[in-house]
């Protein structure tokens, strides 16, 4: 049940349905853990790149805030049971292909796809946008994963070979390429393979808006996606995804209902840690409704500000006279109010609001001003009850 646990998914995506299937997986899999198969890492060895990819949301939402954003309602969608099984590392299932490794071949460069080898392609196609456009017959054997797409002539990535194109050097720099071929094709460019830091191309404009009118790209965008987690480029997607947010909520080139939608529906739920998934849709629900988090809100105006420390230094000196009067042993809350502080205020150490005295009562029988021997009395005797005010 721990091991399902880690695997499986909890989120609020889930319907009880799900969960009681799970837990029913749960149980045969407790019978023989060495069915489980999976074709990424568990949740637990990923501590360090889940802090990682909260970090850069986070980056991302201070970046946003007080910037003109698009506004879009969250869209209803539920989950389909492709992206449902992916998110749970498709536990229990293995998937077989051609027994000649086809995927895994291609990628070692042993084997043609449009007559070409993924090297060929890599350094032909790069900058053809046309074709990559054109073409619908090659992004299956780029990103290959466990579900079958539109190329009859495509094989479906089997586990085992994912398992060696994971392991395999030479196919992981090709991967980085491949993804690099796309992100030009969409108008970004990867400036640290190590992190998957992206930024925008020099094309990206003209880039940005074929990626807008041609939706069937959003499909492949969502396959690459899915590719990029079976290999072990998770931390790959979340830039990705920011980058493509940046363009939808922020900078406006992508600043499309359709888009949105897709991003929400399709992009965040390939992100497999729950607790990236989840940071991400809190703050970008939190962002494009205005509100800001509870550790950034700030005085409403500058002047609310300057009065309320303008203010503290007055009412810290009155709160130590009154202080100075009380005996060993009085009750200090009594003083604390007595001098215009409420009691929290105190215990809290923070500075009051500004408070502002209430006009006093004119006295019917006014008492005439005093003498100068009551005066210099005064000054004299500390004893003497004559009012100088």
């Amino acid at each position: 049940r721990e091991r399902e646990r880690e695997f499986g998914d909890d989120d609020d995506d889930d319907d009880d349905g799900e969960r009681q299937s799970r837990a029913a997986r749960a149980d045969g899999l407790a019978k023989d853990v060495s069915k489980v198969h999976c074709s990424s890492p568990p949740a637990t060895q990923l501590t360090e790149a889940v802090r990682a990819q909260i970090e850069a949301i986070d980056k991302f939402v201070t970046q946003a805030e007080g910037k003109p954003l698009r506004k879009f309602k969250v869209p209803e969608s539920k989950l389909d049971r492709a992206m449902k099984e992916y998110r749970q590392r498709y536990v229990g299932k293995t998937f077989k292909t051609d027994k000649n490794s086809p995927n895994l071949n291609f990628y070692l460069n042993k084997r043609k796809t449009s007559g070409l080898t993924i090297d060929e392609i890599h350094e032909d196609w790069f900058g053809s946008y046309d074709l990559l456009e054109r073409k619908h017959d090659y992004i299956q054997w780029l990103f290959p994963i466990h579900e079958p797409g539109m190329n009859p002539d495509a094989y479906v990535l089997g586990t085992e070979e994912a398992t060696k194109m994971r392991q395999n050097k030479d196919v992981r720099k090709r991967i980085v390429q491949s993804y690099k071929l796309m992100l030009d094709f969409y108008g970004f460019k990867l400036v640290d393979e190590a992190t998957g830091e992206l930024r925008l191309s020099e094309s990206y404009r003209a880039r940005l808006q074929n990626l807008q009118e041609s939706t069937h790209n959003f499909l492949r965008i969502t396959r690459i996606l899915k590719f990029l987690g079976l290999m072990d480029f998770e931390h790959y997607k979340i830039h990705f995804i920011l980058a493509l947010l940046r363009q939808i909520v922020v900078d406006g080139h992508l600043a499309s209902r359709v888009v949105y939608n897709s991003c929400w529906s399709y992009w965040i739920p390939t992100l497999l840690d729950r607790e990236v998934r989840v940071h991400l849709k809190r703050e970008l629900k939190r962002l494009l409704s205005g509100e800001e988090s509870g550790d950034k809100k700030k005085p409403d105006g500058a002047k609310k500000t300057a009065a309320v420390a303008s203010a503290s230094a007055g009412a810290a000196k009155a709160a130590e006279a009154v202080e100075s009067k009380v005996p060993a042993g009085g009750d200090k809350k009594s003083a604390a109010i007595a001098s215009g502080l409420s009691a929290a205020d105190r215990e809290a150490d923070v500075d009051p609001p500004v408070a502002t005295s209430p006009p006093q009562e004119k006295s019917s029988s006014s008492s005439p001003p005093p003498s100068s021997a009551e005066k210099t009395k005064a000054a004299t005797d500390p004893d003497a009850k004559v009012s100088l005010v």
